[in-house]
């Protein structure tokens, strides 16, 4: 066994999942690019964990570099099937999804490839992935958070481990990154020593991503000029954050379930207007208020900035001073914050009014803070999958159909939905004017959308689409939950 596996293999990542892993028959997938680290990643782990963990590789073919990035897919199989590894591979639509989403192209791809993994482990082909994040990562994108602005949970940067809620409600970590304490140039050394080649990655030389001007300008820069060793201590801050953190995150959680009681909306209902946050919960030091103030705008959709904060924190219950949030408004009152949702100033029916859209993750959960609700997302199979009825909470969608994407957003005008059973689409209107609903409910009233087509509504029938998916051995399941549940 090499030296720098040696170390590896005595090091906690490797040590747990081997605890965790030895004997299972499913497969420790790894991410492999091509590029130097994650080649190092998987020699590495195979080295380390042997014949006592099973292995296996996955890979993302983003198309963005043409012909190279068919390259890279034939030297990732070429590599695994030298090793005597399955590979599972995808291949993913990056610029279209950075369009849709109005994100970069690096933003995208590591959504995609986040998608991909989670969907690997939910499905079964592999109890969880490794990546190949290293210190020279970490420091990175440490520097990156300063340089943009950043709290303490910020200054965390690469998390060692990513949870995931799976479909049959656990919490599990899916996602595991043990070379956080390796530098690039370790593993470049070792790949040199045992004689394995890689791919470089030509975008990587690309000055017009941030990321690249802080490696190969700023950064040598730094270790020129200030500190030869500036990326093992922006490191070592990144390992600090992450201890404070978790020593101040229950916290902000025992105050947070201390007011939610207070709270005036009720679950599968839209904001009713106001969020109290008791006074008592702010008898504590400044950075606690100020956790537990960012939590709050949490919970609202809202990111607040130091300054807004701060603001808040000035507000005197005997001045008839407010702070704007940009939809919502902040008063002082004398026994709670109030978070008030300012009203628009038309009555339109129309829910352009405040509209709201969001990509759901495949699988995954997001809390939406205008619907008060959490939307989780499931691949089930014959086993977990049970007929649609009518008002159901939840959804099927053909689990083909939603891999392109499945959009939550309210509804809008000329919005149709065709239900099973049918002669053909009905008006949303004309279903939410059946329902009976005020003014304020139907201005925020989820629909789903799959392929440009809604595949449910709160309340509505069963779609087509659910009706095909309900046949289909595999789909993917949209449920909408009160918090208490998720």
């Amino acid at each position: 066994m090499s030296q720098l596996a040696a170390r590896l293999a005595a090091a906690a990542p490797l040590q747990r999942l081997r605890a965790e892993c030895a004997g299972e028959r499913l497969a420790v997938g790894v991410a492999v690019s091509g590029g130097a680290d994650s080649v190092a990643l998987v020699r590495l782990t195979a080295e380390c964990l042997g014949k006592r963990v099973p292995l296996a590789v996955v890979h993302v073919n983003h198309g963005l570099r043409a012909e190279e990035s068919e390259q890279d897919e034939a030297f990732v199989r070429a590599l695994a099937a030298e090793l005597g590894l399955e590979c599972y591979g995808e291949r993913a639509d990056t610029q279209t999804r950075a369009k849709a989403d109005g994100k970069g192209i690096e933003a995208a791809a590591r959504e995609l490839r986040r998608e991909f993994f989670e969907r690997l482990v939910a499905e079964g082909k592999v109890q969880r992935i490794l990546t190949a994040h290293t210190l020279d990562d970490q420091a990175e994108t440490v520097l990156l958070r300063l340089i943009r602005g950043t709290g303490t949970s910020g200054l965390r940067g690469i998390h060692s481990e990513l949870t995931t809620s799976f479909p049959d409600g656990s919490l599990r970590a899916a996602i595991l990154r043990p070379l956080l304490a390796v530098r690039r140039s370790e593993l470049r050394a070792y790949l040199q020593a045992i004689g394995q080649s890689w791919r470089e990655d030509s975008s990587n030389l690309d000055h017009s991503f941030t990321r690249n001007r802080v490696r190969h300008e700023l950064m040598p820069l730094l270790e020129e000029r200030f500190n030869p060793e500036v990326k093992v201590r922006l490191a070592e801050l990144a390992e600090i954050a992450a201890e404070e953190e978790r020593w101040i995150a229950p916290q902000v959680a025992v105050r947070w379930r201390g007011q939610s009681a207070h709270t005036t909306s009720e679950p599968h209902r839209p904001p009713t207007g106001t969020l109290e946050l008791p006074v008592a919960e702010l008898a504590v030091p400044r950075a606690l208020q100020r956790r537990v103030l960012r939590q709050a705008g949490k919970e609202l959709g809202l990111t607040l900035s130091l300054a807004k904060i701060d603001r808040i924190l000035a507000l005197s219950p005997d001045s008839p001073a407010t702070v704007d949030l940009g939809g919502w408004q902040v008063k002082l009152w004398s026994d709670a914050l109030r978070f008030v949702r300012q009203r628009p100033s038309s009555n339109r029916e129309n829910s352009a009014d405040s509209p709201f859209e969001y990509a759901l993750p495949v699988p995954g959960e997001l809390v939406v803070a205008e619907t008060r609700t959490i939307f989780r997302v499931e691949v089930v199979s014959d086993d977990g999958k049970k007929p649609v009825p009518a008002g159901a909470p939840w959804c099927l969608i053909p689990l083909e159909a939603a891999e392109k994407g499945i959009i939550l957003r309210n509804w809008r005008t000329g919005d149709r939905f065709h239900a099973a059973f049918s002669k053909g689409p009905k008006k949303v209107k004309e279903l939410l004017q059946t329902m009976h609903l005020s003014a304020e409910l139907k201005t925020a009233w989820p629909v789903i959308l799959c392929g440009g087509e809604i595949v449910w509504g709160r309340g509505f029938p069963p779609s087509a689409a659910c009706l095909s998916a309900e046949s289909a051995k595999c789909a993917v399941k949209v449920s909408e939950l009160p918090r208490s549940e998720a």
